[in-house]
């Protein structure tokens, strides 16, 4: 006499893989996309934390699903998304952080410092969301010396006189930790001309009853002097 008996197990699902939380240029928004791991599953859960973790939403998506956008976020903040893969009653997890994009700093002003090698830029920054810090950049790339007066704020020096240059000043959020993302706002910019070396060493000399012949030479003027006829 023999029996036979079976018994159905089942196994625990894969988590999902290249998961990543990008803000794509939006300053109040989370897109959190990932690829299907192996084996099988029913469906995906998507969870959105903010930094104490606590929960901010909560999204169950179809077992054919690989994305998914969190919206109504604040500028520059850092968040916890986590995908979980459901099978049966057979769960797995796996999360990862990111940031949505800051907001961009606003009234960029331009003066001139107590040299002409020197200007003052000051701004203001965002009006509303998490920031850390600012970026500033500038063309044509000169070798430029920059104190920082305060957060929004910088001294630039060694400029060329009579230059026109172009400033251009981001919002940054995080950065510090390999998994916590540094986020850049858009930029504000602003262009400004150095003001001009002053003459020196003016000479002139009549040529005749109407006209005269001056030269003068540029202290900083790369090809040294500059002739010109005054009538």
């Amino acid at each position: 006499m023999s029996s036979d008996s079976s018994v159905l197990a089942r196994t625990v699902p894969s988590s999902v893989s290249s998961l990543q939380v990008e803000s794509s240029g939006r300053t109040d928004r989370l897109t959190v996309s990932w690829q299907h791991g192996d084996g099988s599953w029913s469906s995906y859960q998507v969870v959105l934390y903010d930094v104490s973790g606590a929960t901010l939403g909560a999204q169950t998506l179809g077992a054919q699903h690989k994305s998914h956008t969190f919206s109504g976020l604040i500028p520059g903040r850092l968040y916890r998304a986590e995908v979980i893969t459901h099978s049966g009653e057979l769960t797995n997890n796996i999360s990862a952080f990111g940031r949505t994009t800051p907001e961009p700093p606003t009234h960029l002003s331009v003066k001139q410092g107590p040299t002409n090698d020197t200007i003052e830029l000051s701004w203001s920054g965002p009006a509303s969301g998490d920031y850390d810090s600012f970026g500033l950049q500038w063309t044509p790339p000169d070798r430029l010396s920059v104190t920082q007066t305060h957060l929004t704020g910088r001294v630039l020096g060694g400029m060329f006189p009579g230059r026109l240059y172009n400033f251009t000043v981001a919002t940054l959020s995080g950065g510090g930790a390999p998994d916590r993302p540094a986020v850049r706002s858009q930029p504000i910019q602003r262009n400004v001309r150095t003001s001009p070396s002053p003459l020196k060493s003016i000479h002139c000399f009549p040529l005749s009853s109407s006209s005269l012949s001056c030269s003068w030479s540029l202290s900083s003027a790369p090809t040294g002097s500059l002739w010109d006829r005054c009538h």
